[in-house]
């Protein structure tokens, strides 16, 4: 990092400011190495990892009342943003490893909970949470008073963050007592004895590091925040430079392996054979005179200080070639290159020799530069997106197979096939499906105990037979006479089945029915609505509570959740 902080290097997650405003689910901020400082105000997990405004303005509404939790009807959202935090919780540690600064602003512990999953605004830090939790979501920090009293510790006497501590009007929220502390997280303010309001725990030596600073978040102390964080910099930045001999290493490199490339070549033949440094030596013609010349002795060894001249190179009887004596080592194996290879073949053959020969003292191992942790950086980066993109590509894939099945099913599905399908689209509604008791095809949709609904299915290549809604409501009738409760009534209809959608009428209902099933408070669905419904709990998120309202409160057809039966031509891999 340089001497001036470059804004496109800090993350602001739910603390606008100097920096890049955004928040951690998958598609949204980069993967966090790719950041220096993450600056993070922890309202609650969903302002971390949640776009749906209406839901963050009722946990807003819920804090400004005192609360300290809120509750989703199923724990779908939930789901998937535990699935984010393991992706993020990763990418946090490589983040902290490379020596990013993550801050974090100590808002009152507030949780998010389903009827199985629970997670508060400090789940997604992992080890690096301030406080040891007394059991799963159970934060050990109070937040039941708020003041302006700062005082800083001895620890923090000579700390960067004096200056942001000192500002007039900074308050504090939250609290840990001393003894609650995470091992390794260091005091710099308290709010009398032991009450500590700010601290900061570091990753190893020359590492990242985690500051927790009072909360609430104000804009206007941002500007003393960067110059803490211009502070913090400045300390941690390795300023040692290169040595003079390793400046222009590319430079020294191209040298040498023109240099060899040189030394590569054959000699011209010389008049006079000299024997092979491998096998025994053995006459040859000379290039002028015909008779054959003598075996000579080895040629004297070139003194260090010469420069060893190539000699051509013979054959040793087994179709091997060898070095002459005196000649030195040749890049390439056992045979040399042809004239016509192509230059860039060549530079390869040599950088390869050259990087497998040379022994690279420690030193020199342990020596980088700039531009080349750069390049090392965004390998890492692209590796990360990598990653990041196959998991969202099963997850995906995992989406996209359980919409297909379902699809097929309550469209064309009869039986135990349909059975499963509608059941698991009132599971996503919320209910607890069971099925009825001395009743076939018919379910009970329950909640907390109380049986609030009778679903009768019924498969057709027509329209609903006007026996089922009889049927239907008798089973209503016979429920409450035996339990003194009345359930809702709701005939879920597959019709004309064996037909396209587009080919099937615009009502499935006729109007006989509509007007039975309103008198006796009888509720008309088809499963093509119910597969809208499991769409747009999937895709967009509604709220689960408001269907199941209005499925319970509507009487005859429900005029909701259609799709266009023109439909798409599906895509094939």
């Amino acid at each position: 990092m340089g001497n001036a902080l470059n804004e496109e290097k800090v993350l602001r997650i739910n603390c606008p400011g100097f920096g890049v405003s955004s928040t951690l689910p998958l598609g949204e901020a980069k993967p966090l190495a790719m950041y220096e400082v993450i600056v993070v105000n922890p309202t609650s997990i969903l302002h971390l990892f949640e776009n749906n405004s209406d839901v963050i303005k009722q946990i807003e509404l819920l804090q400004s009342d005192g609360m300290t939790s809120y509750r989703y009807e199923t724990d779908s959202p939930l789901e998937n943003i535990q699935a984010e935090v393991d992706i993020r919780s990763g990418e946090l540690s490589q983040f902290l490893k490379k020596g990013g600064l993550l801050i974090v602003f100590l808002a009152p512990p507030f949780t998010v909970s389903g009827p199985e999953l629970a997670m508060d605004n400090y789940s997604w830090l992992g080890d690096w949470c301030p406080d040891k939790p007394t059991g799963p979501n159970a934060r050990n920090m109070s937040a039941t008073i708020r003041g302006k009293t700062i005082e800083t510790s001895a620890d923090a006497a000579q700390s960067v963050w004096i200056p942001y501590l000192k500002q007039a009007g900074l308050e504090w929220s939250t609290i840990i007592r001393f003894d609650n502390l995470t091992d390794g997280v260091v005091p710099l303010a308290t709010a009398g004895l032991n009450k500590i309001i700010a601290g900061f725990k570091s990753s190893g030596p020359k590492a990242g590091q985690v500051v927790f600073l009072p909360a609430p978040y104000g804009a206007e102390y941002d500007a003393k925040l960067k110059e803490c964080i211009d502070r913090w910099f400045a300390q941690h930045i390795d300023d040692s430079a290169p040595p003079a001999g390793l400046q222009d290493l590319s430079k020294g490199l191209s040298s040498l392996l023109e240099e060899e490339t040189d030394e590569a070549e054959p000699a011209a033949p010389a008049s006079k054979p000299q024997p092979s440094a491998v096998s025994p030596p053995k006459e040859e013609p000379a290039a002028a005179p015909a008779a054959p010349e003598p075996v000579e002795e080895p040629a004297p060894a070139v003194p260090a200080a010469s420069t060893p001249v190539a000699e051509p190179v013979e054959a040793n009887g087994h179709g091997e070639v060898e070095l002459k004596k005196g000649e030195p080592p040749q890049f390439f194996d056992k045979k040399e290159p042809e004239k016509d290879a192509e230059p860039d073949q060549l530079i390869k053959k040599m950088q390869k020799n050259v990087s497998s020969s040379v022994e690279v003292p420690e030193w020199c191992s342990k020596f980088s530069f700039d531009e080349l942790d750069g390049l090392r950086r965004q390998h890492e980066n692209v590796e990360e997106q990598i990653r990041l993109a196959q998991i969202k590509a099963k997850e995906l894939e995992d989406r996209i197979a359980r919409m297909e099945a379902l699809k097929n099913s309550l469209l064309s599905a009869d039986g135990a096939a349909l059975t499963a399908a509608c059941t698991e689209v009132f599971q996503r509604l919320g209910w607890v499906v069971k099925e009825a008791m001395g009743s076939d095809g018919e379910l009970w949709l329950v909640e907390d105990d109380k049986t609030q609904a009778i679903v009768r299915l019924n498969y057709s290549s027509a329209q609903p037979n006007r026996a089922e809604l009889a049927a239907l409501a008798e089973s209503v009738i016979t429920y409450w006479g035996a339990h003194e409760i009345e359930p809702k009534g709701i005939l879920v209809a597959s019709s004309y089945a064996d037909k396209p959608l587009q080919e099937r009428p615009d009502e499935d209902f006729p109007d006989a029915m509509h007007d039975f099933a309103k008198r006796k408070n009888l509720c008309l669905l088809t499963t093509c609505q119910l597969l809208a419904v499991f769409r747009d709990l999937d895709i967009s998120q509604v709220d689960a509570k408001k269907v199941r309202e209005n499925i319970l409160t509507t009487s005859g057809r429900v005029p909701e959740y259609q799709f266009n039966k023109k439909g798409t031509t599906a895509a094939k891999r």
